[in-house]
């Protein structure tokens, strides 16, 4: 993409914050956002996904579909620290990562659940032990399929509480929430759960002049996170975050119809694809795909 053309384009997706910004939208708890690291290395040449390791101060990426099958362990800045190739694993289309703690261990979820052109008939998430190895294959597998029709998705997230992951679907508006066990009892391919819709994100102006089709999919999920206490939904778009709630009493099938969601509005950056909360949830991170990229960080403001 020309420098120009990106420029229009920043300047198409700002017009669509700023829209978002000036209706009823509420900003989110988060702060001005730093620049954590510049994301050079050619080895993360898709970067589609982070996760918090167990380490600390260590974090798992990914990259999108048809690259290796491979985890890499970074520091706060996006520096690669080591990797780890997914044994017996082939990377049709890695989308995102979740890490969380189950029965006792620490684990990462590598989520292939993309479908640009929805019509894979089952997905898979892999879930590897979060240790720092060579290669390891992963701990177990969870194939599933969708009730309705196939479905593009990029957006992966765990709630240990409920026992469950969650997938939020693209390409469609509004997107929907579906839901697998993190650990079904037997190898067969599930039926994903549908939880309900992500109501009220902006629809871009069809009559933006916009060739690389960045601000007709401004609105589209490409990444998700759920907060420490299962309670918040960090959805990441291209152009922004939304910040859906419930109640400690509520199911998310309860609390999503008709929620309009708080905003925050991303920095410059292109094709941003990567979201993730740091261990304590004190700081949210985002990435962008391209190299060279960026990787910001909002710090949580202090009232929340």
């Amino acid at each position: 993409m020309s420098s120009l053309r990106f420029l229009n384009s920043a300047l198409a997706l700002a017009c669509l914050s700023s829209t978002a910004a000036g209706t009823d939208f509420q900003l989110a708890p988060f702060g001005t956002p730093v620049l954590a690291g510049l994301l050079t290395d050619s080895r993360l040449i898709e970067f589609s996904g982070l996760a918090p390791s167990a380490q600390k101060n260590r974090f798992w990426a990914v990259n999108d579909g048809g690259q290796a099958a491979v985890l890499f362990h970074t520091d706060g800045s996006g520096k690669i620290v080591s990797e780890m190739t997914m044994q017996g694993v082939v990377n049709v289309d890695f989308e995102d990562l979740t890490s969380f703690r189950w029965q006792g261990e620490d684990y990462v979820a590598v989520g292939d659940i993309g479908d640009n052109a929805a019509v894979m008939p089952e997905h898979s998430i892999y879930v590897m032990h979060d240790q720092a190895k060579n290669s390891q294959a992963p701990a177990w597998r969870v194939r599933y399929r969708y009730p309705d029709r196939p479905h593009d998705a990029e957006s992966l997230m765990t709630d240990t509480k409920e026992g469950f992951f969650y997938i939020v679907n693209k390409r469609v508006m509004p997107p929907t929430m579906y839901r697998v066990p993190i650990k079904p009892s037997t190898n067969e391919v599930v039926v994903a759960e549908t939880i309900g819709q992500l109501d009220n994100l902006p629809i871009p102006d069809p009559e933006v002049d916009d060739e690389s089709n960045r601000v007709r999919f401004a609105s589209q999920p490409t990444g998700a996170v759920l907060g420490c206490d299962g309670r918040e939904l960090l959805l990441l778009t291209y152009a922004s975050v939304y910040r859906y709630t419930r109640q400690a009493n509520q199911s998310w099938a309860q609390a999503l119809p008709g929620q309009r969601p708080q905003f925050l509005p991303l920095p410059p950056m292109v094709q941003a694809e990567a979201i993730t909360l740091s261990r304590d949830c004190k700081h949210l991170y985002v990435g962008g795909e391209k190299i060279p990229g960026v990787l910001w960080r909002f710090a949580r403001r202090k009232s929340q």
